[in-house]
């Protein structure tokens, strides 16, 4: 379902730090608590939980990047988790190991909506407004767990498109 090489090891042929520093092995994991919140991914049965909003520099639909006034700017972006694994990195240092390990969901980010004057109106709600389809898949997909802003939902509004409601999300256990 998807490409693997995404997910390409990558070998440093430095003689102070020899052999693999970043594996290919990961371990995948259903679901996540972050500070409290559950999230969820598609490979859960209960489907509550999967849609996030994370931050990120604004892109169009095709990754490439959107300047205006001649600066980028932070768009909040919608998504669906996939799934979440772990990814060790193997770090040495003289006669050292040391394991860290980093959570990371794997997301398809839902495709700009073009309706902007629908966009307005329903940002004077609160609400936002994305395509039911999913933007190209690109290494923005792998984000790392702490980039995760809360929890959203969605639901259908017409044919191709998808209402977000933004959740509040919990900062303490």
């Amino acid at each position: 379902m998807y490409p693997y090489n995404i997910f390409k090891s990558y070998h440093i042929a430095d003689i102070s730090a020899p052999g693999e520093m970043v594996g290919d092995i990961i371990q995948k994991m259903p679901s996540i608590e972050i500070l409290g919140q559950l999230y969820r991914s598609e490979e859960t049965r209960s489907k509550k939980g999967i849609d996030i909003q994370a931050l990120f520099l604004e892109t169009d639909n095709n990754g490439n990047p959107v300047f205006r006034e001649g600066r980028q700017y932070i768009e909040m972006r919608y998504g669906r988790i996939a799934y979440f694994f772990v990814h060790r990195l193997r770090l040495h240092q003289g006669n050292n190991t040391d394991y860290f390990d980093y959570t990371f969901a794997f997301v398809n980010w839902y495709a700009k909506s073009s309706d902007f004057t629908s966009i307005a109106a329903q940002r004077s709600h609160g609400l936002m407004e994305c395509s039911n389809q999913f933007r190209k898949m690109t290494l923005k997909c792998i984000l790392p767990v702490h980039r995760i802003f809360s929890p959203i939902a969605v639901a259908p509004n017409g044919p191709d498109k998808l209402i977000v409601i933004p959740l509040p999300r919990k900062i303490t256990g």
